[in-house]
C-alpha cells in the first residue's frame, strides 16, 4: 500500500514516479536530480497532470513522508502472503523503523510537522476501521 486513498496513491506516484528507488537507499534529492536531467519538463508535465485530475499538489518530501506514514500502518497487519504452499509474506519495501527511513529518503531530516501529521492520519484510519 503507497497511498491510503486512491487519491494518494496516484498523488504520490505523479509527484514521486521514482517512488520505489527510494527504498533503495537514494535520497529525493538525487533521483529528482537524474530524473530532471533526463526529463526537464517533469515539473510542468507533472503540474499539468495533477492539475488535469484535480489534485493538490504536494511537494517531494511531503510525498514521502506519506508514502512512508502509509508504509509504517501496512506492517504488519497488510502484507500480502505469495499464494504458495507457505504463504510466507512478501518483503516489506521501507523494512526500517520510520525515523531511519525519513533520513535516508530526504537530505533534511523530517519536521515535527510530518510526525503529527501521520499520526493524525493513523487515528483517522483506525477509528475509519471501527
Amino acid at each position: 500500500m503507497i497511498g491510503a486513498t486512491l487519491v494518494e496513491a496516484i498523488t504520490l506516484i505523479a509527484v514521486l514516479p521514482f517512488w520505489r528507488d527510494l527504498a533503495k537507499g537514494f535520497t529525493i534529492s538525487d533521483l529528482g536530480s537524474d530524473l530532471r536531467a533526463d526529463h526537464p519538463d517533469f515539473d510542468a508535465e507533472r503540474d499539468r497532470l495533477l492539475h488535469a485530475l484535480c489534485l493538490a499538489s504536494v511537494s517531494e518530501e511531503e510525498a514521502a513522508e506519506r508514502l512512508l506514514a502509509v508504509a509504517a500502518r501496512t506492517a504488519p497487519d497488510y502484507v500480502p502472503r505469495v499464494p504458495d504452499d507457505d504463504y510466507l509474506p512478501y518483503e516489506l519495501l521501507f523494512p526500517s523503523g520510520p525515523a531511519q527511513r525519513s533520513q535516508r529518503l530526504t537530505s533534511v531530516p523530517g519536521d515535527d510537522l510530518s510526525q503529527v501529521r501521520a499520526q493524525e492520519d493513523l487515528q483517522r484510519l483506525n477509528a475509519s476501521r471501527r
